[in-house]
């Protein structure tokens, strides 16, 4: 797992990028290196940048400074070299399908063939053998209007794929689409690209989509990629609070000593093979316990509720000083409310501990 600014790279690099984009305050600074088949996920919050680099890697976004290579092929260098975006080999698709209205499913499949230099003929015979592919091969003959979100995603992805790019680039694909109807077309994906051995990135704000069609995960913050590695060992050990927060884990940055991590009020036994320093604390909101009569124990703490959060399983509390995520049935909720404080209980056996060094702030 790296936490530089560069993905390792893989054995054969199908896409190898180093990017600079400056906007107002605003800068991208990331390198992205995806081995040719493999399919990576990049995560981040709202504003890191993932639209601005798929952007730049489709053709379609000005950078500063930096180089794109797609199989061994320069497609950017810098400002001054661009290839246009018709003729990288690159396709972008993203939560709009961006279907033509006034055309088939079949003909919008077609159109991506025809563009190509595919003749007639085989294109529509390319189009029919991908609408069957993406399970729509009774729906060739219907306009976008008269298909639901997901058919149109599916129609969309065809087009895409009949056209065997060189790499694909999906921007929050599923996010328009209910839970049912993005699992299906998810699942669709990720058979597709395993089949096409398509090289892809697939940028999303879900761990699902991460853990579902992705092998690797590079993880996006103000411009910088702060995390990368398997998708399993990102989210195992979140080198941020924003990827504790995808993984579904609290990570709480605190001091060791020789015996000892404590984070405000919180303190817990250490594991000897840290080094004394900083180290973060990662444990599920589940395995927090709220108790009524304290026993003063270790991993036994006071903490101020700041917020109370609607979860599908209840209720999701969180404390302040440290920050820290407790999840409790909604009938044990009753009668918690902001400002309150409670007695948080965490068996220190259920915490595990990764050295941060001097990243205190994250």
């Amino acid at each position: 797992m790296s936490r530089a600014d560069a993905v390792t790279p893989g054995t054969a690099a199908g896409l190898d990028a180093r990017v600079v984009v400056r906007r107002g305050g605003f800068v991208l600074d990331a390198a992205l290196q995806v081995p040719v088949g493999e399919v990576v996920a990049l995560m981040g919050p709202s504003g890191a940048g993932k639209s601005t680099l798929l952007g730049v890697l489709a053709g379609l976004t000005p950078f500063d400074e930096g180089t794109v290579r797609l199989h061994g092929r320069t497609i950017d260098e810098g400002p001054g070299r661009r290839t246009p975006p018709s003729a990288r080999g690159v396709v972008l698709l993203g939560q709009d399908p961006r279907l033509f209205p006034h055309l088939t499913a079949l003909e919008n499949v077609a159109f991506g063939l025809r563009v190509h230099g595919t003749p007639r003929a085989a294109a529509a015979d390319g189009a029919t053998e991908w609408l069957r592919r993406v399970g729509l091969h009774d729906h060739g003959g219907q306009r976008p209007a008269r298909l639901s979100g997901g058919q149109q995603q599916r129609v969309a992805l065809a087009r895409a794929l009949a056209t065997a790019p060189a790499a694909i680039l999906l921007d929050e694909p599923l996010t328009s689409l209910d839970t049912e109807t993005a699992g299906d077309v998810r699942a669709l994906l990720h058979r597709q690209l395993a089949e096409t051995g398509t090289t892809a990135i697939v940028a999303t704000h879900d761990a699902v989509d991460a853990v579902a069609l992705a092998s690797r995960l590079v993880v996006l913050e103000d411009g910088r990629i702060t995390q990368s590695g398997p998708v399993r060992d990102v989210l195992a050990a979140p080198a941020t609070r924003f990827v504790a927060a995808v993984a579904g884990l609290n990570r709480v940055v605190g001091r060791r000593d020789a015996s000892t991590w404590r984070a405000g009020s919180l303190v817990l036994p250490a594991s000897t093979r840290l080094p004394e320093g900083d180290a973060a604390a990662v444990f599920r909101p589940g395995d927090v316990r709220i108790v009524e009569r304290p026993s003063n124990g270790p991993g036994e703490w006071e903490a101020r509720i700041v917020r109370l959060e609607q979860t599908p399983a209840g209720v999701r509390v969180r404390t302040g000083e440290p920050d820290v995520a407790v999840d409790v049935p909604a009938g044990l909720a009753a009668g918690l409310d902001a400002g309150a404080t409670v007695t948080l209980r965490i068996d220190p056996s259920d915490v595990r501990f990764i050295d941060v060094g001097g990243d205190r702030g994250q």
